[in-house]
């Protein structure tokens, strides 16, 4: 069996020794950690990264966490403030569309510090007018029934390279 021989920082020392006492040894145990880490570095170079979302469901929220890359960002004005939308391709192919509706600063023109000093402003439900969504689509072929446009700025958005390395 091949041995190989790695040097321990002196800070890193005890992390080691926990990872010793794991069933297996701590052979095992960095087999698997490199494993994780080589995997998560194939998907760094697609320009996939961890998402954390906050989403509700009828005002409870709670987190989400997915591996995918961001595909865009748009905002649009609506009734009660702006609606902003990020579309994310997963590390599946899917379609992830984060929702929010938040209130619209353009609203405020000329409030300055009177607006800042309000203790409302200070409350999450000021700044956000909507329940965050999540909605999940297999395919562009499905999102573009829903919304067309959308999925038509998505794949354009796709055809733009994930990651450019820049020699500068």
């Amino acid at each position: 069996m091949p041995r190989r021989t790695i040097y321990v920082s002196e800070s890193d020392q005890e992390l080691f020794e926990r990872a010793a006492q794991e069933p297996g040894g701590l052979s095992p145990t960095v087999a698997i950690a490199l494993n994780e880490y080589m995997a998560r570095a194939v998907l760094r170079n697609e320009g996939m990264e961890v998402i954390d979302l906050t989403i509700d469901d009828d005002g409870v929220s709670h987190k989400v966490r997915f591996t995918g890359r961001k595909l865009l960002r748009l905002e649009e004005k609506v009734d009660n403030g702006v609606r902003v939308r990020f579309a994310y391709l997963t590390k599946q192919n899917r379609y992830a569309i984060h929702e929010k509706i938040i209130a619209d600063p353009a609203d405020w023109e000329g409030q300055g510090e009177r607006l800042w000093r309000d203790p409302l402003t200070w409350t999450h439900s000021f700044w956000i007018r909507s329940d965050r969504t999540l909605e999940i689509y297999d395919t562009l072929d499905q999102l573009r029934e829903k919304e067309p446009d959308l999925a038509e700025r998505i794949a354009a958005a796709e055809k733009i390279r994930p990651l450019e390395e820049l020699d500068i």
